[in-house]
């Protein structure tokens, strides 16, 4: 039998046992360590990082020989929508890194507002409150959306839109 790591610890990544892993990028260490074990229990691997963590150059090192995740689950609350902002370069040099053209992007608002504009401009978002069940249900629906090749809208290519509409 294999100990997991406590999610509560930095990075925390479950060893890669299961088919697909899910990046979240969330800064709160209890929400952080929820969704890490309802991905594990849905049987999905996930590793966690913080948008500081996502932009360290040693984190990017690190994230270079390992296989791209199926899916980016991002709490965008965490800064506003400058979160999306910062993170455009960086998943632009991932992408490049694991040879990459899109992956699937589920965001997290608490703000209705925030929230109707990212689905006005294409993305996937889902407003806090949520219910877990939701909330994985969401998840199989975009893997297995993105197991069977069909192509969902560009998370990269909507955030760099959405933010030339909101920063104008």
């Amino acid at each position: 039998m294999m100990t997991l790591p406590l999610p509560s610890q930095q990075n925390t990544v479950t060893p890669r046992l299961f088919e697909h892993n899910v990046l979240v990028i969330e800064p709160h260490p209890v929400l952080s360590e929820l969704l890490f074990w309802m991905l594990v229990l849905a049987g999905y691997s996930a590793t966690l990082t913080t948008k500081e963590t996502l932009i360290s150059p040693a984190w990017l090192g690190e994230q270079a020989h390992l296989a791209p995740p199926s899916l980016l689950l991002i709490d965008v609350d965490a800064d506003g929508m400058s979160c999306l902002e910062d993170l455009i370069p960086i998943f632009s040099q991932l992408y490049a890194q694991w040879q990459v053209v899109d992956i699937p992007m589920l965001l997290l608002t608490s703000g209705s507002e925030a929230h109707m504009a990212l689905q006005q401009a294409g993305f996937i978002a889902l407003a806090k409150p949520f219910h877990l069940k939701v909330l994985q249900s969401l998840v199989q629906q975009m893997i297995a959306q993105e197991s069977r090749n069909m192509k969902p809208s560009s998370p990269l290519t909507n955030t760099v839109h959405f933010l030339q509409g909101v920063l104008l």
